[in-house]
């Protein structure tokens, strides 16, 4: 079923001589999806919910901010369609000659604007997280600004912006690029935790989510780091787990079963002989009896 994606432009918010937008929502059902002529940056500043990004979804709470170039669709959701548990944002909309002008103007370095140059060349979007409420700090800030409307208000909104722009850079470039991996060291620690943890539940939105990428992406580019899916590689742990204490232990198959994360005692031993040609009970006796020798 196609989707129905709505059209934003920019003449629906800026007012003459302001090219800068900024608003203060409760997300509900009733807004589409939509995609925009401007760049929007926008932060979870109450409750939590969905956040549908073209075909990404991502789980979101209170300080979650996201840019969004031109191109790219997005609509929030709440947990829930009553008013008990609702989910606000700030939004802060500009065209994008206001961000080339401000990246010019206050000199920033090559790295910072070719990042936010090349999420709006390719259409892809970036997650961060304010872990000590300094975005939330500045959106309040830019927010009352442009409520308030105080002599020099462009001037101070332009500031905060920047501040805001430069912010999300470097909580990117500890994180990792968007639309990729983040930093090798925090893969190598995600993939030692699935080996020593296998037995745990996981899931793509989950493990997407910590990471700031969406589910489609991260399983993308999963597989192109580690050369199999994430269920592969979880599979894989669990069975080798599963070798070592048929191994090394005096435990029934069905207990490994289970510590290795497996209820399904008969799924379990289909794909262990799937994995290795032959059941747990054969592969216990082959290894045993060849100890042995």
């Amino acid at each position: 079923m196609k989707r129905h994606i709505e059209i934003s432009t920019g003449d629906g918010f800026f007012e003459p001589g302001i090219p800068v937008y900024l608003n203060r929502v409760r997300e509900s059902f009733s807004m589409y999806e939509h995609a925009h002529d401007f760049v929007e940056i926008t932060y979870v500043c109450e409750g939590a919910g969905m956040h549908y990004i073209g075909h990404d979804t991502v789980q979101v709470s209170r300080g979650d901010l996201f840019f969004l170039p031109i191109g790219v669709s997005h609509v929030f959701r709440p947990v829930s369609p009553r008013n008990d548990r609702p989910l606000v944002v700030y939004n802060c909309l500009f065209p994008s000659e206001v961000l080339a002008e401000l990246t010019r103007f206050y000199g920033m370095e090559p790295a910072i604007a070719r990042l936010y140059e090349q999420l709006g060349a390719e259409q892809r979007w970036l997650k961060v997280h304010d872990r000590q409420e300094e975005a939330h700090r500045l959106f309040g800030s830019m927010f009352q600004e442009y409520t308030l409307r105080s002599p020099g208000f462009m001037p101070v909104l332009y500031a905060d912006i920047v501040k805001l722009l430069v912010w999300m850079y470097r909580r990117w470039n500890r994180a990792g690029e968007p639309g990729s991996l983040p930093a090798s060291a925090q893969l190598e620690e995600l993939l030692w935790t699935i080996r020593r943890d296998c037995h745990l539940q996981y899931s793509v939105s989950e493990v997407s989510s910590t990471l700031n990428v969406g589910d489609r992406q991260f399983t993308r580019l999963f597989r192109k780091a580690a050369g199999m899916s994430f269920l592969e590689y979880v599979q894989n742990a669990r069975i080798e787990r599963s070798m070592d204490l048929l191994t090394s232990t005096v435990l029934t198959v069905r207990e490994i079963a289970l510590q290795t994360g497996y209820q399904d005692i008969k799924f379990f031993n289909r794909l262990f002989k799937k994995k290795t040609g032959l059941s747990p009970t054969q592969f216990r006796k082959q290894a045993l009896g060849h100890a042995s020798v």
